[in-house]
């Protein structure tokens, strides 16, 4: 409960009379003028209670506290405003220094329940504004610290993506010099700083193994690719070209759809087998169509497997349905030889 009294504002202990208070503001109404001595939680404290009886003249000049009720919307009860006027010169209504009369009374009583009442609704209606704006900053926020959590995971499936698609490379490249081939820390963190495509990242580790390899001692069993054997703004080697009038021109547009797919699928941190190639392929296409167009056409794979042998790497390692047509033709021509 809070008191205004000549300009400064000073807060009223309350906590020995809040039951009457409370019953207070049971009561129903909208303004009404009363004695300060009818209001028990104003009274002193013995709060003597006035004897019921008939008003008089003089009674009614003693009914100068004007209160004020407005319904609570959080409690369902009345919030009172209690307001001394002693006589009309606080408006100009009648001659200075007169006491009001109930007439008077009833017009200032109205008048002003009508102002606070317009100003608390007013109040209510921005706080209401208030309030939602407050829940919209809340919600940018939530979805800003949301995004930037995707963001994070984003970033952790894309540099495992990565990570797996390096091991593949220099797992192939192993193979290929009978030696480790690994990459040192910092050489990793300079390609995982660099926003490079599959393609373009193939290309860099098999030069820098080859750069490396050339600076290895022949007695060391690991091949370690240090940051000085990667090349990144240098203009590397193509791969070699495919000529638009080779015989098997549909063949290599085949093998390039299902390239394309596997990388998409790696990208994605899907496994590379028939049904995710399939699905990633533009337009979709069946599994049973894939393996049907590789076993069709498999001499001819093979053929331009051996040719480019640097093109068509995702599926060379991980797609089983090429990789048993690879094997299908390597067991048919060791059937051939022993013959």
């Amino acid at each position: 409960m809070k008191q205004l009294s000549e300009g400064e504002i000073e807060n009223v202990n309350t906590k020995a009379s809040l039951h009457l208070i409370q019953k207070y503001r049971k009561t129903k109404g909208t303004y009404s003028w009363e004695s300060e001595s009818s209001i028990p939680f104003l009274n002193d404290s013995k709060r003597k209670s006035k004897k019921i009886k008939q008003l008089s003249f003089a009674d009614e000049e003693t009914n100068n506290l004007l209160c004020l009720k407005f319904l609570s919307p959080i409690d369902q009860m009345y919030d009172c405003i209690f307001l001394k006027i002693e006589n009309t010169s606080v408006f100009g209504m009648s001659k200075q220094g007169s006491t009001l009369n109930v007439q008077e009374k009833n017009i200032i009583g109205k008048l002003l329940f009508q102002t606070f009442k317009n100003r608390i609704e007013e109040e209510f209606r921005n706080n209401e504004t208030h309030r939602m704006v407050l829940n919209n900053i809340h919600l940018q926020q939530r979805n800003i610290v949301s995004l930037e959590e995707e963001n994070i995971s984003l970033k952790s499936n894309y540099k495992k993506s990565v990570l797996y698609f390096i091991n593949n490379v220099l797992n192939r490249m192993s193979d290929k010099f009978k030696m480790t081939v690994a990459l040192s820390d910092k050489a990793q963190e300079l390609i995982l700083e660099k926003d490079l495509d599959i393609t373009t990242l193939e290309k860099i580790l098999i030069q820098a193994a080859h750069m490396a390899a050339n600076l290895t001692l022949q007695y060391s069993k690991t091949i370690v690719i240090h940051p000085e054997n990667i090349i990144v703004n240098q203009t590397i080697e193509d791969l070699p070209n495919v000529s638009t009038n080779d015989k098997h021109a549909s063949i290599i547009e085949i093998l390039d759809k299902y390239e394309e797919a596997a990388e998409k699928a790696i990208a994605k941190n899907w496994k590379v087998n028939g049904n995710s190639v399939a699905e990633l392929c533009s337009p979709p296409v069946t599994p049973s169509a894939i393996t049907f167009n590789l076993k069709k056409y498999k001499k001819q794979i093979n053929i331009l497997l051996d040719r480019y042998e640097e093109k068509w790497t995702l599926l060379r390692a991980h797609f089983r349905p090429l990789r048993n047509v690879i094997e299908i033709q390597q067991s048919e021509l060791n059937n051939y030889k022993s013959a």
